[in-house]
């Protein structure tokens, strides 16, 4: 089991690997709760051009994590509330899973 700051922490590392260890500007980082299960939910921008959003909602159970990453150009408020109600909706029975 991943402590709060464990998770946080994994989830930084983790989403600096979607970009590839490009420099990020996070923007947003919260405690997330999703079936039932604890998370962390960050978003950052690209600190280079062009900039994209990099949104990324990690999951954690006893045995494994869950990742959902959402990658756009639209630089949007919006955007981002979109991206968490989808992550805030995951449950253990969802397709694909």
């Amino acid at each position: 089991r991943y402590t709060d700051d464990e998770r946080l922490a994994f989830a930084k590392k983790n989403l600096e690997e979607v970009e590839n260890g490009k420099p990020l500007e996070i923007v947003s980082q919260k405690e997330l709760a999703a079936g039932g299960l604890p998370g962390v939910e960050l978003a950052a921008y690209t600190a280079l051009e062009p900039k994209k959003l990099v949104y990324e909602a990690m999951l954690f159970d006893a045995a494994e994590t869950c990742v959902m990453v959402g990658l756009s150009r639209v630089d949007s408020l919006e955007t981002i509330e979109q991206f968490h109600r989808l992550a805030a909706s995951y449950s253990k029975s969802s397709p694909g899973r």
